[in-house]
């Protein structure tokens, strides 16, 4: 059984400027407060096909690694990971539209393909988990970008 769930938010910015914030991986802890680390592994160019070495902070304050593989970098519109949540396959990532008046629709998805103890959960019950905390890091996205435009933004005098 796949679980899915979508987060959106519409920020003032361009979808290039929505992107580069993305992929800026050192800059992940501001929007996933649970990401210590994230660097593609080796200092590599993002690709399809790269991988994404982190150190994740888990319940009980300490940190684990993890790995992501990016499975699509179509800049500056699109960009997805497959990994693991527990013992299930999980595959996420951003989409970014253009939208009017220089914005950008900016969709947090995620998929989880349902194994081992997490079939006990029910799948409406996952649902809004999910939509809880990518809700939150839309949130956290919209502001840093947002932020970050403003403070860039040339003067007209």
């Amino acid at each position: 059984m796949a679980v899915r769930s979508e987060s959106r938010a519409k920020i003032r910015s361009s979808p290039e400027a929505v992107f580069a914030y993305l992929t800026d991986f050192g800059r992940w802890r501001e929007w996933a407060p649970r990401i210590a680390e994230c660097q593609v592994r080796g200092g590599g160019p993002l690709r399809t096909g790269a991988t994404l070495d982190q150190r994740v902070t888990t319940r009980s304050g300490g940190t684990k690694p993890r790995t992501l593989e990016v499975i699509a970098v179509e800049a500056p519109r699109v960009i997805s990971f497959a990994g693991k949540m527990g013992p299930s396959a999980m595959t996420w990532g951003f989409r970014c539209t253009a939208q009017p008046e220089a914005s950008t629709e900016l969709v947090l998805w995620i998929e989880v393909d349902v194994r081992g103890a997490m079939r006990l959960m029910p799948a409406a019950a996952m649902r809004s988990g999910f939509r809880r905390v990518n809700g939150a890091e839309v949130a956290r996205i919209k502001s840093a970008v947002e932020r970050t435009s403003v403070g860039t933004a040339t003067r007209v005098s």
